[in-house]
Order: structure tokens, then sequence, then C-alpha cells
């Protein structure tokens, strides 16, 4: 049994580990250490406290980016070869297409016209008119040979392929036009930024811990990673949320003066602030968050511009759809810097429970 100056050590020792505000504070000592189940100092040995400590304190500035990560523009090269090979289909129909057509147009033309006949029967004077002209033709023969003989013979040809070469570089500027558009349209062509929130689950036991306070507040960071794909980046003059919970506005989330690089993963660090009314409502969020099931709904105003570079392209200012976030479940990080969500441990479940 522990004598009564062992008991009044512990009490002092109790005292002096839940001074400590911090996680780095106390696991420096060696008689405290870190609880999960509470994110509070404790004693080690004490029955308020838990089994085991945490080794090792997590920051959430850990999980973010100082400087944006290159991941390349978009899209992706299978979408490019798509379009080409869908371009290059349509630009040899067309081109049979007009083949086809020519070599119709050709044949038309070259093809020879019956003689009109004249059913009539001729008269005397016409006899002597076809006379006259079977005497005169040889004459008018040798006009016609020595006047064609003064003509160059390759006027026709030359004319012909003056012709082809002109259709030829129209139709090949028509070609290089629309796969350059299509090059252009591909590069340029806007795509909307997607986003992850990457706080971990510690983050979230830590946040709403203290909505069983006798007053609840929580103004905590949240760490949401932006990947954005096009040539051109976005800068967010200011962001504005609200934060409701069961049509109860309960908190509100704000940033100004950030931008998502073009071709990168950005990293945005922004205050949340949750702050119920009424001492209820903050036990309905702890309730609904102790079983997985709170749910925030935010509606997001944004103001802001499209840049290149330096320069300043487009301003907006844009309503976001309605989102609806589940707290706490696992969302795909991939786009995080810290790809592991961090189950609790047992002790954690234990307090949850």
């Amino acid at each position: 049994m522990m004598s009564t100056n062992d008991t009044g050590v512990m009490a002092q020792i109790g005292d002096a580990c839940s001074a400590l505000a911090t996680c780095d504070e106390c696991i420096k000592t060696y008689t405290c250490h870190f609880c999960e189940r509470d994110l509070q100092c404790h004693a080690i040995g004490s029955t308020s406290g838990c089994i085991k400590g945490m080794s090792t304190c997590h920051h959430i500035e850990d999980c973010v980016r100082s400087t944006p990560q290159y991941v390349g523009y978009g899209p992706p090269g299978y979408v490019v070869l798509g379009v080409l090979c869908l371009v290059a289909t349509l630009v040899c129909c067309v081109g049979g297409c007009s083949v086809l057509v020519g070599m119709i147009r050709r044949g038309r033309a070259t093809s020879p016209v019956p003689p009109r006949r004249d059913s009539a029967k001729p008269s005397n004077a016409d006899i002597d008119n076809d006379v006259t002209t079977s005497l005169l033709s040889p004459v008018d023969d040798v006009e016609d040979s020595a006047d064609r003989g003064a003509l160059p013979v390759s006027t026709a040809t030359a004319t012909q392929q003056t012709a082809t070469f002109r259709t030829l570089c129209s139709r090949t500027i028509w070609l290089g036009s629309l796969v350059a558009f299509t090059i252009l349209a591909l590069m340029y062509y806007p795509r909307v930024p997607d986003y992850q929130i990457c706080n971990q689950e510690f983050d979230w036991e830590s946040i709403f811990a203290s909505l069983i306070s006798v007053t609840p507040k929580i103004h905590y960071q949240i760490i949401t990673s932006v990947v954005n794909e096009n040539r051109f980046a976005f800068h967010l003059d200011s962001g504005v949320a609200d934060i409701s919970h069961n049509g109860i506005k309960v908190g509100t989330w704000a940033i100004s003066n950030w931008t998502a690089e073009a071709g990168a993963v950005t990293d945005m660090l922004a205050m949340v602030k949750i702050e119920p009314s009424t001492y209820l409502e903050a036990l309905s969020l702890w309730k609904d968050f102790h079983y997985n099931n709170l749910t925030f709904q935010i509606d997001t105003n944004l103001t802001g511009s499209i840049r290149w570079g330096s320069f300043k392209l487009y301003g907006f200012t844009v309503q976001a759809p309605a989102v609806d976030f589940l707290v706490g479940d696992k969302y795909p990080r991939d786009l995080c810097k810290c790809t592991e969500y961090l189950t609790p441990t047992s002790d954690a479940n234990i307090f949850l429970q």
C-alpha cells in the first residue's frame, strides 16, 4: 500500500503534469506521458491517465507542403491520344469524300457531248451551202492549224497544275489549322481543380474533444490539398463558408490571399471556427461524431481571379454548390502529403465508448 507521503508525491507529480499544456512539453519529462484518449498530460501510473502514452507528438504543420508539388498539366495521355485518333478519322473521311466528289466532277466535264441531229429535210439552199463549205474547208483547216500552232502546247497543262497546287495548299493549311486548334484546345481547356481534406483522425479527435467543455468552442486549422492541372493559376482573394448541422449554422471557414499554382498540388491551411449557440447543440455534435455520423453542410462563396504568371486574365465571383462533409470519414488521400489516416489506438476507442 502507498503511504501518505507517496500519495502526496504522486499528487504533486499529477498536478505538475496537468499544468503542461502541450504534447511536446509533456513527453520531455520522465514522470509524465501524453494520453491520446483525452489529449491531456498525466502522471505515469496515475488512475486518471492511460496505460501507454504517445511516443511522438503529432503536428498539423508536418502534413502541409511548404512549396507546391509539381504534377504536370492535363489532360492525361490517353485522352490526348483518343482525341487525335478521332480527329484523324474525321480528316480521312472528309478527305475521301472530297476526292470522290472531285473524280465525279472531272468525269462529267470530260464526257463527249453527242452531236445534235436536225430531223427536218435539208433544202436546196442547205445543199448548196454544204457544197460551198466542203470546198472551203481545206483552206479553213490550214488556217486553224496555223492559229493553233502559234499557241503554246502546255498552257492547259500548266493551268491545271496551278489549280491542283492551290487546292493542295489550301487543304494542307486547313488540316494544319485543325490539328493546331485541337492541340491548343487540349492544352488550355479549363479543368475544375480537385481537392481533398487531409486532416488525420488524431486531428478530429483533438478538435471535438473540446465540445464536452462548459463553453464549447473549436478554433482549428483544416488542411486542404488542391490539385490544379491547368496552365494558369487560380488566385483566391477571399473565400468564406458557412458550416451548418441539421440546418443550423454552427461555424464558419475563411481564407484570403491564396493561390492554387498551375500544374501543381498546393496545400491550404485555413481556420475553421465551430461555435454552437447552446450546450445542447454542442452535445448533439459530439454525439454524432461519437457514432461517426457527424455531417456538415458547407456553403462556400469565392472571389478571385485567373492568372497567367503575374498577369490577371479574368476575375470571378462564384457560389460553390453546397457540399455534405462527413467528419472523420476515410476519404481518398492520394493528394495529401500525409497519406495515412492514422486509426486511433485501443485506448482511444475505450474513451469513445
